[in-house]
């Protein structure tokens, strides 16, 4: 098992009394019109902000908002959820132990 995690935006927490940069990962996820996001969805949409002008930093967006990230879960506009998932290759590998 390998343990996957979801971002869970919390939006009645957004605030406007942040950095810039979290202001604009906030506007990036309002725009999205979603709230919980899979790390690979959460990056395109981060990469989609900034190619569009939302985000505006000189570093990868996932770096900012692993930045921040902390921040955003002390405001409480942010959860993390970890959950397990089961391995692509774990049921061939037990084919193969049970054989």
């Amino acid at each position: 098992m390998k343990k996957v995690n979801n971002y869970v935006f919390n939006v009645e927490e957004f605030s406007n009394r942040i950095t810039k940069q979290i202001q604009q990962i906030q506007e990036i996820i309002l725009n999205s019109n979603r709230i919980e996001f899979s790390r690979q969805e959460l990056e395109e949409i981060l990469n989609d902000g900034e190619s569009d002008g939302t985000l505006i930093t000189r570093q990868a967006p996932w770096r900012i908002f692993s930045y921040y990230k902390n921040e955003m879960i002390r405001r409480g506009s942010l959860e993390v959820r970890s959950t397990e998932m089961e391995d692509e290759n774990s049921e061939e590998l037990e084919e193969v132990v049970n054989i």
